[in-house]
């Protein structure tokens, strides 16, 4: 007999904005202040008063306010600026460069030909 695979559990409806300024406030309260550290111990309590079901709400709300979000222009660092791209030729210019590598060539004297090497 094969085991089955729980089927996973419906995905959670993200939180109303409200409640995610709630839950941002009550987390405020233990974050480090005057050289104190940081509370663990009464964040920890303060998450296992809430149920899963709403702190899965409540990071929904906050994954999708992050990804809607544009992004800020203060904290942006300036892009690279691309090279510029070298234009390739037009036809006529190849044809004009042609003409005058072959007058130039025909100017020089004639290079003198190896005999043909056989290869092994």
């Amino acid at each position: 007999m094969r085991n089955k695979p729980l089927p996973s559990p419906p995905p959670v409806p993200p939180a109303p904005q409200s409640e995610v300024d709630e839950f941002l406030k009550g987390l405020q309260e233990f974050r480090a202040k005057d050289g104190k550290s940081i509370d663990t111990a009464g964040i920890k309590n303060y998450l296992d008063k809430m149920t899963v079901g709403s702190q899965q709400a409540i990071g929904r709300r906050i994954m999708m306010d992050i990804l809607k979000s544009t992004p800020s222009k203060g904290g942006e660092e300036p892009r690279r600026k691309r090279k510029p791209t070298e234009k390739k030729p037009t036809k006529k210019a190849k044809a004009s460069k042609a003409k005058s590598k072959k007058a130039s060539k025909k100017k020089r004297a004639p290079a003198k030909k190896k005999k043909a090497s056989r290869r092994r």
